[in-house]
């Protein structure tokens, strides 16, 4: 690991100091109380909390399942965001409404819980009825997480023209280029380009403005989450982990330590660490990650908590510890087995289980 004894790291004309070489400071983060929110975070915790109006007909309780759906998945709470569409959509249906947004939204909450398949339906249902950019940028890097890069081009393509004609129109503001910027990653990262994916999430952290982060802090969450797995890809594993450490400061700045995506991230972080060869705290930290996803009531057969699962699996069979190994496949062999996509993904093509 000489990457890792070097004190400052340069690469493509960037310097940065190397992250700490223990995970003692990740754990006393954890476990320390939370500052004091923005009053951006504390009105969608708000918002999120709200209970549904007494007597009111299918169309506002689509309208009201929606609004609080929405504050859920800007504050990473994914399961509260998942059953919140499913029920907007209900209303809606009863309401003889489709609204298009409702069905993007979904869609992206579908695909989080593993259901690619539904995903790419309900956005390209989304579509049909009304071209956004965001329902492109999500349709691209579904079709290109299951394989089909003939369908991710060709939703690129007219995504990008899109986003040229939105661009420097009034109230759009950065959104058409974060998007296309989007775009363009997914297709290069899904062609093994991953240098040149780089590119555009830099690109997409330089372009995020101060408001943009505040009101919708899952934007530049995401987006540091996908450079961290870049730099994997690209063997920069130090940097990788120092994305995902900020990356979890970030979360847990605006969705609290309990949260889904406290959890996956932390599962990220592990990964990188048991790359890096450090097995021990990887293992803990990943135990850490699925006590935090299991707690949360996500679904057990859900992409996050099966990635977690194989991932300290993985650790395991490294460490030498077969039989504990074998467990965790176990169990999300069969938490999986439901789904045909993240079954075949995660655990036919698993190495350690060939």
């Amino acid at each position: 690991l000489e990457e890792a004894k070097q004190v400052t790291v340069t690469m493509e004309g960037r310097s940065f100091t190397p992250p700490p070489r223990r995970i003692d400071d990740i754990l006393a983060f954890l476990d320390q109380p939370s500052g004091p929110e923005s009053a951006a975070i504390e009105k969608l915790k708000a918002r999120a909390a709200e209970s549904p109006p007494d007597n009111a007909d299918d169309s506002t309780l689509a309208n009201f399942y929606f609004r609080r759906g929405e504050a859920a998945s800007i504050l990473s709470l994914f399961k509260q965001s998942n059953e919140d569409f499913r029920t907007a959509l209900r209303y809606a249906e009863k309401a003889n409404i489709k609204p298009p947004k409702l069905l993007a939204k979904l869609g992206v909450s579908e695909f989080i819980s593993g259901n690619f398949k539904h995903g790419i339906d309900l956005l390209e249902q989304s579509l049909k009825i009304q071209e956004r950019p965001n329902t492109y940028a999500q349709l691209v890097k579904l079709h290109s997480r299951v394989g089909d890069l003939e369908s991710a081009e060709r939703y690129k393509r007219r995504g990008v023209h899109l986003c040229n004609q939105l661009k420097g129109r009034q109230g759009w503001g950065v959104w058409p280029e974060l998007f296309a910027a989007q775009m363009r990653a997914y297709i290069l990262e899904a062609q093994g380009k991953f240098a040149e994916a780089e590119k555009h999430y830099r690109k997409i952290e330089r372009i995020i403005s101060k408001s943009m982060r505040e009101k919708y802090p899952v934007v530049p969450f995401v987006n540091r989450i996908y450079l961290a797995r870049n730099m994997k890809r690209q063997g920069h594993l130090l940097e990788a982990e120092l994305q995902a450490r900020q990356a979890l400061k970030d979360v847990v700045g605006y969705g609290g330590k309990e949260s889904e995506a406290v959890g996956a991230t932390i599962g990220d972080l592990g990964d990188f660490l048991q790359r890096q060869g450090r097995l021990r705290e990887s293992e803990k930290l990943m135990r850490t990650g699925i006590r935090i996803i299991e707690k949360s009531d996500i679904s057990a057969d859900s992409y996050i908590a099966g990635q977690n699962r194989i991932w300290l699996g993985n650790v395991l069979t490294d460490k030498g510890d077969f039989v504990a190994a074998m467990e965790q496949y176990d169990i999300a062999r069969e938490n999986l087995r439901g789904n045909q996509y993240l079954y075949k993904g995660f655990l036919a093509r698993n190495p350690n289980l060939m």
